[in-house]
C-alpha cells in the first residue's frame, strides 16, 4: 500500500511540510501565534519558547536539508541507501511525537499536529522502504 505513494510525491510533500512548519515556528517566535499552544502546553516563559523554538527550526532545517538531498540525488542508488536509515529515524521520531501530540495539554495541538506528524511518518516509512 505504501509504495503506492510515488517516490518523488513523498518527498515533494515532506518538503512543503517541512517548509510550512518553518514559517509556524517564525511566527511562534514573532508572537503572531502564542507559544503556550505549543510543546504541549508547558511552556512558560519567553525565553524557553526562544531555546526550543531555536531546537525546533534547527531540527526542521536538518529534516528539510535531507529530503532535498534525497531529491536531488535519488539516481543514486548507493546514496539512497544510505539516506534510508535518516527516513527510518524520521518515521520513529514521527511515530512518538503523534503520541505525544494525542496527550498534549492544548486542544489545537492535538487537532493541527496529530495528522500532520501522522502524515510526516506515513511519509518518512514510504521513504525508508526499498522501492
Amino acid at each position: 500500500m505504501l509504495k503506492k505513494i510515488p517516490e518523488l510525491l513523498a518527498l515533494r510533500l515532506m518538503m512543503v511540510l517541512f517548509g510550512a512548519l518553518l514559517i509556524f515556528h517564525l511566527l511562534v517566535i514573532f508572537s503572531f501565534i502564542p507559544f503556550t499552544i505549543i510543546w504541549g502546553g508547558k511552556m512558560k516563559t519567553h525565553d524557553d519558547m526562544l531555546v526550543m523554538e531555536g531546537v525546533s527550526i534547527g531540527i526542521n532545517l536538518l529534516f528539510l536539508g535531507i529530503v532535498l538531498l534525497r531529491i536531488y540525488l535519488r539516481f543514486n542508488s548507493s546514496f539512497v541507501n544510505k539516506l534510508r536509515f535518516a527516513f527510518w529515524l524520521f518515521f520513529v521520531l514521527f511515530s512518538l511525537n503523534t503520541l505525544g501530540n494525542l496527550f498534549a495539554e492544548t486542544l489545537a495541538e492535538t487537532l493541527i499536529f496529530t495528522p500532520l506528524t501522522i502524515l510526516l511518518a506515513v511519509l518518512s516509512l514510504r521513504l525508508a522502504l526499498k522501492n
